[in-house]
């Protein structure tokens, strides 16, 4: 149960997102499409998502497509706790994903990932699979990307390797809550020497970051 300083600043986050909406989601809006046509398309490859594997992050990954899948083609995708003989998003890594779907994951470091969109028995199907789960959910991200570019999903395999393993952001905050050179507000992490604890406003800020491979802070 929360805190009534906790609800506060979840409350002060609610507001910043409803008045600033377009601004606060960044790159992650994902609008509503318009063209009948395109919704229809992706819903036979986004209308269940099958999840292969337990983990916070696979949990994450699952949270971040029901939110741009729902809120792109306005239908709320099934989920299937395993692997089933019908259409969706598959998503899982190499231990938990079917050993017949074809991936070579020796081409694959511990951030690398494969998305392979596939028809099986009339049945379209999009394979998120990672060589850990941090690979998962960049796929997840990736194929949300493609979405919004309105790209074509059909006979696509993709194939990503991070060539650094430890893509970082340095953070200049101090403790007190103050930004060395900071221009654009207060810290989201620190407030009166103590870690903030609006835990919401820091969730978003992670799936903004993990979005394009950013894998750490400082």
């Amino acid at each position: 149960m929360k805190s009534l300083t906790e609800n506060t600043y979840s409350n002060l986050t609610a507001k910043l997102k409803e008045e600033h909406q377009k601004s606060y989601s960044g790159w992650l809006q994902y609008e509503r499409f318009e063209d009948t046509a395109i919704v229809h398309e992706y819903q036979k490859w986004c209308g269940n998502i099958h999840i292969l594997g337990n983990s916070l992050v696979i949990d994450s990954a699952k949270k971040e497509l029901q939110a741009g899948i729902s809120s792109m083609l306005g239908v709320q995708p099934g989920i299937k706790n395993e692997a089933m003989k019908s259409g969706g998003i598959y998503l899982g890594t190499k231990d938990t994903i079917d050993p017949a779907v074809d991936v070579d994951f020796t081409q694959l470091n511990d951030d690398g990932y494969v998305i392979k969109c596939l028809t099986v028995d009339q049945q379209s199907r999009v394979y998120l699979i990672g060589k850990k789960d941090v690979g998962a959910l960049y796929a997840a991200f990736h194929l949300l990307r493609l979405m919004q570019n309105r790209e074509d999903l059909r006979e696509r395999t993709i194939v990503e390797n991070p060539k650094n393993k430890m893509r970082m952001i340095n953070h200049w905050d101090n403790m007190d809550g103050s930004i060395e050179r900071g221009y654009a507000g207060k810290s989201i992490f620190y407030k009166d020497n103590k870690l903030t604890l609006d835990i919401d406003r820091i969730t978003d800020y992670a799936r903004l970051i993990a979005s394009v491979g950013i894998n750490g802070i400082s």
